[in-house]
């Protein structure tokens, strides 16, 4: 009896250890995004495809005749994931990435606080970047990019707090170099320079560490970081259209856009900013990191380095969220990583303190579950069965050298069907800054070179676009109407005869 009970407790002992749970972790990660990997595109999936395909094209943008306001290392994902295959193929690397994400965050976790600190970060992150709710089934800049600020962070950590000098240089560029990674993937990611910065200036204003090893820290993750952003730079100068445009792509676009957002913000922003605040609670991310940050807060007012970067890394982690403008659902993905540093920091300052952080990971394993549940078992959501069924109709519908534009974003439509996008602007915020009165899109529409296909999703005067109706014009000289598929007008130029399919029947209108 007495050896059962120990051999029983030996194998408990095993399966609750560190590289056990990390593992469940990940495998808890994988099951819940692996149902939705053969769902069809999603608008922004099939924009990023799109520019990946058509990138060496020529023409004057960063990538090509395509605009697009992201970081050239995410398009070099999908360009690779064309290579594989295209959008499945991308989504089963999303799932490795996911992984290596996990697996990060449970190492940060034991460094912080041992085998509860690894439990807590890598259950965390695994069940927030499986939640469907936060927009994880399609595959996303925060999604690639927090793998790679959670690497950078796990080496700024493990210099920070066990300094082996012969081991910190490489460690220290390769921080630097992870970091800025995560920049050339979605602009906004600047989490790890945050928490190295804070954790340096931090330790030496409180006297734990020398202003020579701060200097020498954030010194070193400079140069590391320095290394891919230079070879980005001289990338866009000598085989892209300039640093300018580099520049204006990923950075003055966004000032530009934040000011068309702020004239024309409508009560879909509004409302969309409300449910991201909501889904904060609904997925437990608010009760870990507030919970967490109270916990935090005893150690950070006596002047705790680490409290203080954490802290200093989830406040800026919420600005960029709330920066975004937009308030999309997968914003809150860049929170990840905060979550995990949260967790694992509570983790360590709660051995002698109630679990205050537990009934929020309960909260975002239930959440995660539940909703994978009822997404998996649902069927495709209405916008998205209208979208496949409108790309399969054109896919039948056309010939080879066939083009197509769309009123207004809808690329998820075009990469489906197969037809070339003849407009330059695949989303509709681009569409509203660089063309607002869409002076090119009436000058493609009447020029030598029209698109073949117009798809008019969206009214021609959205956004107070068209108040002339001289789309609508262009439209009626140069198009005639060929059929109304699942409630999507479809027109088809005047110099195409075509013998076209019949529209399909069960359409759900979006």
């Amino acid at each position: 009896m007495g050896a059962s009970r120990h051999r029983l407790g030996r194998a408990l002992q095993v399966l609750g250890s560190p590289v056990c749970v990390t593992a469940a972790a990940v495998v808890l990660a994988v099951a819940l995004r692996l149902p939705f990997v053969q769902h069809v595109p999603y608008p922004d999936e099939g924009g990023l495809l799109l520019v990946a395909q058509h990138w060496h094209d020529g023409g004057p943008r960063l990538y090509g005749h395509l605009f697009v306001d992201r970081p050239p290392a995410l398009v070099l994902f999908w360009k690779l994931a064309l290579t594989l295959g295209g959008l499945e193929s991308a989504r089963l690397l999303a799932l490795l990435t996911t992984a290596v994400l996990v697996v990060a965050a449970a190492c940060c976790g034991h460094l912080l606080a041992g085998r509860r600190g690894t439990a807590w970060a890598a259950l965390a992150t695994a069940a927030l970047v499986g939640n469907p709710l936060l927009g994880t089934v399609e595959v996303n800049g925060e999604l690639l990019g927090a793998p790679l600020t959670m690497l950078s962070c796990l080496a700024l950590l493990v210099v920070a707090m066990r300094p082996r000098r012969h081991r910190d240089v490489p460690l220290l560029l390769l921080a630097g170099a992870l970091a800025a990674g995560a920049l050339l993937v979605k602009q906004n990611l600047a989490d790890a320079f945050v928490l190295g910065a804070s954790l340096a200036l931090a330790s030496a204003a409180t006297g734990a560490w020398s202003w020579g090893r701060a200097t020498r820290f954030l010194g070193l993750g400079a140069v590391g970081a320095l290394v891919p952003l230079a070879g980005t730079a001289v990338w866009a100068q000598t085989h892209g259209p300039g640093l300018p445009a580099l520049w204006f792509t990923l950075y003055q676009f966004r000032l530009d856009a934040a000011g068309v957002m702020v004239r024309y913000s409508s009560s879909a922003n509004d409302h969309r900013a409300l449910t991201l605040l909501g889904l904060t609670f609904v997925t437990g991310l608010a009760l870990v990191v507030l919970p967490g940050l109270w916990v935090l807060g005893p150690r950070a007012r006596r002047g705790d380095p680490l409290a203080l970067a954490v802290f200093a890394t989830v406040v800026f982690e919420a600005l960029a969220v709330m920066g975004g403008g937009a308030y999309w659902s997968h914003y809150l993905i860049g929170l990840v990583p905060g979550v995990a540093l949260v967790a694992s920091a509570a983790a360590a300052a709660e051995r002698r303190r109630p679990f205050a952080v537990v009934p929020g990971l309960v909260v975002v394993l239930a959440s995660a579950l539940v909703m994978t549940s009822l997404r998996a078992a649902a069927d495709r959501p209405p916008d998205q069965h209208q979208s496949a069924e409108v790309a399969a109709w054109l896919r039948d519908a056309a010939r080879p050298g066939d083009s197509a534009l769309v009123t207004y974003g809808h690329a998820d439509v075009l990469m489906a069907s197969g037809l070339t996008p003849r407009y330059p602007f695949l989303w509709t915020l681009p569409l509203r800054t660089l063309d607002p009165h869409l002076d090119r899109l009436v000058r493609r529409l009447d020029g030598r070179h029209p698109p073949t296909w117009v798809l008019r999703w969206s009214y021609l005067d959205s956004w107070g676009l068209d108040p002339r109706d001289r789309v609508a014009a262009a439209l009626a000289e140069h198009y005639r109407l060929a059929r109304t598929v699942c409630g999507v007008p479809v027109y088809l130029h005047r110099g195409e005869p075509r013998r076209l399919p019949v529209a399909p029947d069960g359409c759900v209108p979006g």
